[in-house]
């Protein structure tokens, strides 16, 4: 190609050479190890090697050694470069070590959750798969299973499809379709049948009603831009500057108000709703706008609450 043949010397035009032949037809970009491809509620991601964790989003690449964790009543969706799928429940988190590449026949795909629930089906990694958790290691033969940890690091498999080796330094079992393991610190993995493995996985497909999931300030403040795109801490610190800046901004108040409601803050909600609703009233007619106030959210955080409930006892 003429962009090769006649190489710049300058970085920034071979910077751009390399711009342009990665923008020609047929020539492929490094895919990925794994994206996110959905997410409700909150997650949050971490490189390999940094202390601070950052908001997660939807299409977002992950690279080996990334870490990625959820919040309360939030659950998240991860398709790797081979075509593994990984859910995650509420409050999970778990690190990418690796991902198998069709041109690299030695590496395999290697997972470690350290907390929370995972499901997970693997279809074309036997062999060359494996998934830790605190108190045990699982070597995959392409399935599909459920694994939890719980807070003592007590690891439990139930394996829907294929089979799976779970062992540790005590001893290890061979976990098939039907079939439940557990593995607790200092300890040899367990195993027995269960009646209807399914129903470990009900979870994978119930989903959280977010109430608020529709409101949209659609304003030009950079606070309102932000919590449009749910970045919600650095929407809560714009806000607050807002306010710190003009005391009597609306849009910040009612900012703030629908924080609080999104972390389930009804009182913190009740005072900025007052404040935005009713500060404007003379003093005859201000206890009954609040009173509406008062009322408005009871009903809203009733709502909030059965919605919740409803999407976890599916």
């Amino acid at each position: 190609m003429m962009c090769l043949s006649r190489l710049p010397k300058n970085i920034a035009a071979i910077v751009a050479c390399l711009a342009l032949l990665l923008a020609l037809p047929g020539v492929a970009q490094a895919e990925p190890a794994a994206q996110i491809i959905s997410l409700q509620g909150k997650g949050e991601t971490k490189a390999a090697g940094q202390p601070a964790w950052a908001p997660a989003a939807v299409q977002q690449a992950l690279e080996p050694g990334s870490y990625v964790r959820t919040g309360d009543l939030s659950n998240m969706a991860l398709l790797f470069r081979d075509q593994t799928q990984v859910r995650l429940q509420q409050n999970s988190q778990m690190q990418i070590k690796s991902v198998a590449d069709a041109a690299d026949g030695n590496l395999q795909t290697a997972v470690k959750l350290h907390a929370g629930r995972a499901w997970v089906q693997a279809k074309n990694v036997s062999g060359r798969a494996k998934m830790e958790t605190p108190t045990a290691t699982l070597a995959i033969r392409g399935t599909d299973w459920d694994i939890q940890v719980d807070d003592d690091g007590k690891s439990t498999l139930t394996v829907l499809s294929g089979s799976i080796e779970f062992f540790n330094e005590h001893g290890g079992v061979m976990v098939q379709p039907g079939e439940q393991a557990v593995a607790e610190s200092g300890k040899a993995p367990v195993k027995w049948l269960i009646s209807n493995p399914g129903e470990r996985v009900q979870w994978v497909t119930a989903y959280s009603v977010d109430p608020l999931r529709h409101i949209r300030l659609s304003e030009d403040s950079p606070a309102a831009v932000l919590y449009d795109l749910r970045r919600w801490d650095e929407a809560a610190a714009a806000f607050r500057q807002a306010l710190a800046l003009d005391g009597n901004d609306m849009l910040a108040k009612t900012g703030l108000a629908l924080l609080a409601l999104r972390a389930d803050d009804v009182a913190g909600a009740e005072r900025w709703l007052k404040v935005v609703g009713c500060a404007e009233r003379r003093e005859a007619h201000r206890s009954g706008c609040e009173d509406a106030a008062n009322d408005a959210l009871r009903r809203l955080s009733a709502y909030m609450d059965s919605s919740r409930l409803q999407a976890f006892s599916r």
